[in-house]
């Protein structure tokens, strides 16, 4: 596995973040690295000091570059937002590495007369809550790994959640919050957060998974232990999540697969691309639910990719197309 400090310190070529992130992750990449990152001069994107080159991006665009074999880029330093958003559970060629101090938290927000019932039917609501969000990859993974009951809907948005409510109808955002004071300003509340934001290092990493495991997508032992977590719960009447009232009637978890296989049908019919790999995901979801159910505990979507691989060796080893 790569050491991505050892990395960084030896690298010649640079990407920082400009914009919100600039200040936070420059101050812990010189903190880990003892490497002081120079000033850039009005309007110039690049900076040189002691033999290294430093280069101004968004930081969005951070992960792609480092990823990609066009940029001739050593080392990107960017937000966890940013790393998820492109990576989501798992990048087989970038290693990465949280520094320093949260910058800021990536949280689910309300209109402000209507969080407290926002917060009841995130909890209660058999329905899931449509929300906004200029992260989708990474709010739907986040949903999967924490029992969030909501859709996640993918407009392509880059920004400006806060006003969303007021300009779609949609009462529920996901957005990066520092102080909170933008979401004061236009009528919203943080009334969750999920993860917090660090600064973090991002490399080309070169090794190779190993081809004999199915476990080498980080996510599959995440959710697993998720739903094992929830479905531990059902006989405790003090646990009420959405998975674990799903996991206690085999009725509502029956329509909810129905409803869900519907779902990938419309979507694979009329719907893009994103829309369908949003449904395919909740449908899966809500198969692998049942599966621990009736597994009583034992099975989850580590069984379903473990067919899946047999399969294809199978295939591969016959000899077959298909």
């Amino acid at each position: 596995m790569i050491n991505v400090i050892e990395a960084a310190q030896a690298a010649e070529r640079i990407v920082v973040p400009k914009g919100d992130d600039n200040k936070g992750c420059i101050q812990a990449f010189q903190e880990v690295t003892d490497i002081e990152v120079p000033i850039f001069s009005d309007r110039a994107y690049k900076a040189v000091s002691q033999g290294r080159e430093f280069f101004l991006v968004k930081g969005k665009d951070i992960p792609r570059i480092v990823s990609s074999d066009r940029f001739s880029v050593d080392v990107g330093l960017t937000g966890y937002d940013s790393y998820l958003e492109f990576a989501g559970v798992s990048a087989v060629n970038l290693a990465y590495q949280k520094v320093g101090r949260p910058m800021c938290e990536f949280a689910l927000l309300a209109p402000t007369d209507e969080a407290e019932r926002t917060v009841w039917l995130l909890d209660n609501s058999m329905s899931p809550l449509q929300v906004e969000t200029s992260f989708p990859r990474l709010l739907s993974g986040l949903a999967a790994t924490s029992d969030l009951n909501i859709t996640v809907l993918n407009d392509g948005l880059s920004g400006s959640m806060e006003i969303m409510p007021e300009l779609s109808g949609i009462r529920l955002v996901a957005d990066l919050v520092t102080k909170g004071d933008t979401a004061r300003a236009n009528g919203v509340t943080p009334i969750r957060k999920l993860i917090d934001v660090y600064p973090v290092l991002v490399v080309k990493d070169g090794s190779q998974p190993e081809t004999d495991s199915p476990r080498t997508y980080q996510g599959i032992d995440a959710i697993d232990q998720t739903l094992t977590a929830r479905y531990r719960a059902i006989d405790d009447p003090s646990q009420s999540s959405y998975t674990i009232r799903q996991m206690r009637d085999p009725n509502k978890r029956r329509k909810k697969v129905t409803e869900e296989a519907g779902e990938v049908i419309i979507a694979s019919c009329i719907g893009t691309t994103e829309e369908l790999v949003s449904e395919l995901a909740d449908s899966v979801l809500a198969g692998i639910i049942d599966l621990k159910v009736k597994s009583e505990g034992r099975l989850g979507l580590g069984a379903v990719i473990d067919e899946l691989i047999a399969r294809n060796v199978r295939m591969t080893s016959s000899g077959r197309n298909r």
